[in-house]
């Protein structure tokens, strides 16, 4: 069992292997010691995992940290108290960490999410280690042609947790539209970051029949009808806007592993997205 003495070497360490900041292992041990809770209660099944915590495990956290924890919510009605139930009931779990969790706040998700949702905030402890967090918890796009049955790695203990995942697919499928719909207006350099790296590194594990699917069945529900010209020169237009390219240089300065990504070579793999898309 890790203490705060045993925790503090480790984060060391592992910022030191991984060129991450301390912050970042000490974020992504208390994300894992909620997921310890989720994957041994009935919530199992129905939390399932997606943003930026489930592709900084696909990927490993020195290609993708995350400060966010992301769920898509299945058979549970999105109703506020609800959901602050299930989540008081998952952190009530003992799972003989000494880790203790309290809901601090709860509220609709930030108003710039299209797709609504609740964001619970919660105070997790060991000894006097601190941190505070939230869970978004959101419901609506499809998932094609489903979640998928994944064995996450906690990065400090090693351990290896079954919990339902995002099917890859799906996570192209609505990044790659996200891009599109949201066009020269998007101030997210780590959407284009994301369809990048998931094709450098994940590319022979994505099914380009499924996702072509999940793209349209995305496009679908959103009510995107951009045809492929209109997307590729959306493209183009994004590649040249200095705005863009301005933020893209500070993301990379930002974030080490984008440093020295050019935002070109990046806008050609999701030219490639594209393609295989529509």
């Amino acid at each position: 069992m890790i203490n705060k003495d045993s925790l503090k070497a480790r984060a060391n360490n592992l910022a030191k292997e991984l060129n991450v900041s301390q912050n970042v292992i000490y974020n992504r041990f208390f994300y894992d010691a909620f997921l310890s809770r989720l994957a041994v209660s009935k919530y199992k099944n129905k939390l399932i995992l997606k943003g930026g915590l489930y592709l900084s495990s696909v990927l490993g956290i020195d290609a993708r940290s995350t400060m966010d924890m992301d769920f898509y919510l299945r058979k549970v009605s999105m109703e506020k108290e609800k959901i602050v139930t299930l989540i008081k009931e998952i952190i009530s779990i003992d799972i003989g960490d000494d880790i203790s969790f309290t809901v601090v706040d709860s509220s609709n998700i930030r108003e710039d999410d299209l797709y609504g949702g609740f964001q619970v905030i919660m105070l997790a402890k060991l000894d006097n280690v601190k941190y505070q967090f939230g869970i978004d918890i959101a419901t609506g796009d499809p998932i094609f042609p489903s979640e998928r049955s994944y064995n996450y790695k906690c990065l400090v203990t090693g351990e290896v947790l079954p919990i339902k995942a995002y099917s890859l697919e799906s996570v192209v499928a609505e990044k790659l539209e996200t891009v599109l719909s949201r066009g020269i207006a998007n101030s997210r350099s780590k959407d284009y970051y994301d369809l990048y790296i998931l094709n450098k590194t994940q590319r022979t594990y994505i099914n380009n029949d499924i996702l072509r699917e999940a793209y349209r069945q995305t496009c679908n529900y959103r009510n995107c009808s951009i045809s492929k010209v209109e997307a590729l020169n959306l493209i183009d237009l994004i590649m040249n806007n200095e705005h863009i390219n301005k933020r893209w240089i500070a993301f990379g300065k930002k974030v080490k592993y984008a440093e020295n990504l050019s935002f070109k070579d990046v806008v050609n793999i999701i030219k490639y997205w594209i393609d295989v898309c529509y």
